[in-house]
């Protein structure tokens, strides 16, 4: 279900060590790059150099929640490397700026400050970009560790991504000169910090499956804000007008963020958000690397989406996923694969399923599973053939666990509610009537019930005008022979 989202693509090199593979730097991630000498992180701005290049400046800084020192990891031009996928030591990537959408760049300009280095800038967009954008990943092991200090060493060039110790002045005041130099030296050395790191799904081995079955979840309930009931509701009805879910072929779908109370052992689901909707996939190499970058937009979408989760002070945590499900029928390999994916990072994830009939009959239906321990065994043992299934007294009652909801209004709204139930009648009726979500659009319903066979009807009626002319003509034509005869 997510596979596009979360876990995208079946990763190519499986025999690298499995522990190195959970600690390695995907591709796809977004990482803030930390100097490991100075201790600051690779920065950018939509600030232009006053000399050299012009283009967008690079520096560093000390604030560790700087907004613009997050960087996209993403494969060279004309080169692969799916989103979850280690970077390996050597390979060439590309570094995208997430806030101005530029890439990190060098070239034979002379440094600011010092002019015996490198200029280092961010230039181009997705659209436009060429080998100054690529960098060559310098380490000791077969891929790029996260505990681990590499060199970036660019590839037109050969110089190494570096701070030089100098300091701007005005606008820019305070921040580090960061350069490309000619010698290997400690301040060309970078760690990863801050970051949101892809996994595959090849990643979940054995170690992971088995941290998530010795660490059960301890959550007993699920508590959901009657916000994000709303914003689900909203969603699926609004794409169930507009009949996407026949076009899509799939169902309507989002992410779930929240956090977990271990006091009470709550799930508490704040905020929700819905995922785009998958494009099909073409042949082709053109056509693959235009799959790539719908690939990389809905990925870029998602992570700014948390991002300014986090900027409003809202619970970013993904804490599951939601989907639609007509009479509830969402027990599905699809489903199955996505929990596995979510339950083996995170114990705690859940589901949630959305019955949009039932909902429409008068009776709200938003039900939370979770995988058992049982499946997650299997899941590890990954054998599901009939006799482990059947050995491990598996079946489809005991294969999710179902958790049980609670929806919370804030205290005003539960003010509001009890002052609607205490009017009654025709006044609470009209009083209650802004409360509508505007999905139940009675004319828009049936002028779509209209439409959908107008097309036919008007067919008809010209193949009916073309028989009525072709038989005039026809009735002219013995008309006209009788009167010569």
């Amino acid at each position: 279900m997510f596979s596009e989202f979360l876990v995208a693509s079946v990763l190519y090199f499986i025999a690298i060590n499995a522990s190195q593979i959970i600690d390695a730097v995907t591709c796809g991630s977004v990482v803030k790059l930390k100097n490991n000498q100075e201790g600051v992180r690779l920065h950018s701005h939509d600030v232009k150099y006053g000399s050299g290049s012009g283009q967008q400046s690079v520096t560093a800084v000390e604030n560790g929640d700087d907004v613009n020192s997050h960087w996209q990891i993403l494969p060279a031009i004309k080169e692969t490397c799916k989103r979850g996928e280690p970077v390996k030591c050597g390979s060439k990537i590309r570094l995208k700026h997430l806030t101005t959408g530029s890439y990190l760049h060098s070239h034979f300009f002379a440094a600011p400050l010092t002019k015996e280095n490198q200029e280092v800038s961010c230039f181009g967009n997705t659209e436009s970009s060429d080998s100054g954008d690529h960098w060559i990943v310098v380490c000791s092991n077969d891929v790029w560790l996260r505990k681990d200090a590499v060199k970036l060493k660019h590839e037109d060039t050969g110089k190494f991504l570096a701070i030089s110790g100098e300091r701007y002045g005005r606008p820019i005041d305070g921040q580090y000169e960061v350069v490309a130099i000619s010698a290997s030296k400690s301040t060309a050395l970078w760690k990863t910090a801050e970051g949101i790191f892809m996994v595959g799904p090849d990643i979940l081995t054995m170690s992971t499956f088995t941290a998530a079955v010795g660490n059960p979840s301890i959550v007993q309930f699920v508590q959901i804000d009657s916000l994000v009931v709303m914003k689900i509701v909203k969603h699926v009805d609004s794409e169930m007008y507009a009949g996407l879910n026949e076009v899509a072929g799939e169902a309507c779908q989002g992410l779930l963020t929240g956090l977990v109370s271990s006091d009470d052992r709550r799930l508490e689901i704040t905020n929700c958000f819905p995922t785009a909707r998958a494009e099909p996939m073409l042949d082709g190499d053109e056509m693959t690397q235009n799959n790539t970058f719908y690939e990389e937009q809905k990925q870029a979408e998602m992570l700014d989406m948390l991002r300014k989760f986090r900027d409003m002070n809202i619970d970013y945590e993904l804490v599951g996923f939601y989907q639609a499900h007509p009479f509830g029928a969402c027990f599905a390999q699809e489903t199955i694969d996505s929990l596995i994916d979510y339950q083996a990072s995170v114990p705690d994830g859940v589901v949630l399923i959305y019955d949009p009939v039932k909902t429409r009959q008068g009776q709200l239906s938003i039900r939370a599973y979770r995988l058992s321990a049982k499946a997650l065994e299997m899941s590890l043992d990954g054998d599901w053939s009939p006799e482990s299934t059947r050995g491990t007294g598996l079946t489809y009652e005991n294969m999710l666990e179902e958790l049980s909801v609670v929806i919370k209004n804030s205290h005003l709204v539960n003010v509001m509610l009890a002052e609607l139930a205490l009017q009654g009648g025709y006044a609470a009726q009209r009083s209650s009537s802004h409360l509508e979500l505007g999905t139940r659009r009675s004319l828009e319903k049936c002028l779509r019930s209209l439409m959908s066979d107008v097309d036919d009807l008007n067919r008809t009626v010209m193949a009916y005008t073309k028989y009525v002319a072709d038989k005039q003509r026809h009735d002219l034509t013995v008309y006209n022979a009788m009167q010569k005869r």
